[in-house]
């Protein structure tokens, strides 16, 4: 479910300041993940008129070589994001007013419909979410879950299910944003892999209530696989991570 903030209190609750926003001490034990990290401050990108993610001023972690699996936490003030993004259009303040409404009510993981709040803004349709987990963190508190985008409709495949966390610090000033890959071998590796074929070859068949129903059962199948890791040690060692955060 989207919980989502009128507009008008979403305006009022989210107030910038003309000043570059401060940005926060971070701190972590990654020895779990077993790889290196890196932690390094990072410029905003100056904002273009086009449906991409421009961040604003941020601390950001890297685990290991940078492949085109995207391993990478961002801390990001709140403030900065709304300097950032300060209408409406591109979602950056419903993103932050869903989060904050999910992690005030924290509804069951089985009542949890629709789409997860996250960012950064992707560039694509969020497929699915599962596995849903609240986690808290030194300073603050937000909620894990895996997730697949796509610009199309296709099967799910395994290199598009990922890790990530989306929280706030307890004072709502900064947001938390991890990205990490999982590589789950139950899912096929491509769209004409194992189960995946079938999908595919009613996706292709010209009969649009034929691929409905394939793609949909598809999703729910998936979905179901997914939520049956939400205590996975693949998926725990990384929240391991979550939780030794400090941001102060």
């Amino acid at each position: 479910m989207k919980y989502l903030l009128p507009t008008a209190l979403l305006v009022s609750t989210f107030a910038v300041s003309a000043a570059a926003p401060t940005l926060p001490s971070v701190t972590f034990d990654a020895k779990t993940l077993g790889l290196p990290a890196t932690k390094k401050i990072m410029n905003a990108v100056k904002r273009e008129d086009v449906p991409e993610f421009f961040p604003p001023r941020r601390v950001t972690v890297t685990f290991g070589p940078q492949t085109d699996d995207l391993r990478e936490l961002n801390v990001y003030p709140v403030a900065g994001l709304i300097a950032q993004y300060p209408e409406t259009r591109y979602g950056v303040r419903t993103e932050i007013g869903s989060l904050r409404a999910l992690l005030k009510e924290r509804p069951a993981p089985s009542e949890i419909r629709g789409e997860m709040p996250f960012l950064p803004l992707p560039n694509a349709g969020q497929v699915l979410n599962a596995a849903v987990k609240y986690l808290d963190f030194g300073g603050g508190r937000g909620v894990r879950f895996l997730v697949a985008f796509a610009s199309d409709v296709s099967p799910v495949t395994r290199a598009q299910v990922f890790y990530t966390y989306q929280g706030l610090t307890n004072d709502g000033k900064y947001y938390v944003s991890l990205q990490f890959p999982v590589n789950l071998a139950e899912l096929p590796k491509d769209a004409f892999s194992g189960t995946n074929k079938a999908v595919t070859d009613a996706l292709n068949s010209g009969d649009s209530k034929r691929s409905m129903d394939a793609y949909e059962s598809h999703v729910a199948r998936t979905k179901k696989l997914l939520n049956g890791l939400t205590n996975d040690a693949r998926l725990t060692k990384i929240d391991a991570f979550v939780k030794s955060l400090q941001v102060r």
